[in-house]
């Protein structure tokens, strides 16, 4: 923020600064005051967690092209040539298999002549008994996972749904 007033050595007081007119000054006061907010309520709000996110996503609105560049993501999807990939390659997902959940690395992203994605991955290459998958996007969620704690709750899920069909 450009400020108008700088704080006097005392602490106490402030002074304006050379070079701005009345009006600007006028203009950034009237602003101020049309919030309602008293200087604890925005004391309060820039300590508030939520203030670092907002200031996070204004300043990648303006580093990333505002609303151009929205406008061009919108233009993208409606045609549908914007693709939102679960994950990017060299990600670990999670995979349950045979009652365990498999920590897995994305080495490749594919999309066919047909449209189809695939999201190729594999267990640890240094084990003499790696495996390679093939993944589709939409089953990230249900049986892949972006981190170990989800893949665990879905197999706890899952072994309640197998104990309440065997009895």
């Amino acid at each position: 923020m450009n400020r108008f007033t700088l704080r006097l050595p005392d602490d106490m007081r402030a002074d304006l600064k050379p070079g701005y007119g009345w009006c600007e000054i006028a203009e950034r006061l009237a602003a101020y005051e049309d919030t309602g907010l008293e200087p604890e309520g925005v004391a309060a709000l820039m300590s508030h967690p939520d203030h670092a996110y907002a200031h996070y996503i204004k300043e990648m609105w303006h580093e990333n092209g505002g609303m151009e560049r929205m406008e061009k993501l919108a233009k993208a999807e409606a045609e549908g040539r914007l693709l939102v990939l679960p994950c990017k390659v060299g990600d670990t997902v999670f995979d349950i298999q045979d009652g365990h959940v498999s920590v897995l690395t994305v080495e490749s992203i594919h999309i066919w002549s047909s449209g189809a994605i695939r999201i190729s991955a594999h267990t640890d290459k240094t084990s003499m008994y790696w495996k390679s998958f093939e993944l589709r996007p939409e089953g990230f969620g249900k049986v892949f996972f972006l981190n170990r704690e989800e893949a665990k709750k879905a197999l706890a899920a899952m072994d309640c749904v197998k104990k309440e069909a065997s009895e």
